[in-house]
């Protein structure tokens, strides 16, 4: 999750990624009656061929990351969905290298 911007970014046994836009007051539930509204929209990121454990959104909230078990790590431009490169990098440095806001990782 991306603390300053709200947006949550999740995947499931379906080897895509979900983002949702948490600002968007008007599509969740109404919290004052505890009705649930209509499902929040989001954009969907396709591409990893196997679940994705690890998933992480910079600073700047420009990039995504993502770290599947088919072995690639992938990032995507956020507000467009594209993936913009694809590495097969060792587990390791998945795990432990943190995003900048200018796409490259430090570390």
């Amino acid at each position: 999750m991306h603390r300053d911007l709200r947006l949550l970014a999740v995947s499931n046994n379906d080897h895509e990624i979900r983002v949702v836009d948490l600002m968007d007051h008007s599509r969740m539930s109404d919290i004052d009656t505890g009705w649930p509204g209509p499902a929040p929209e989001y954009q969907r990121l396709l591409g990893h061929e196997h679940n994705i454990p690890c998933i992480d959104i910079s600073a700047c909230g420009t990039w995504l990351v993502s770290a599947s078990i088919d072995g690639t790590c992938r990032r995507w431009e956020r507000t467009s969905g594209e993936c913009v490169a694809v590495a097969r990098p060792s587990r390791d440095w998945c795990a432990k290298s943190p995003l900048c806001c200018d796409g490259q990782a430090r570390g």
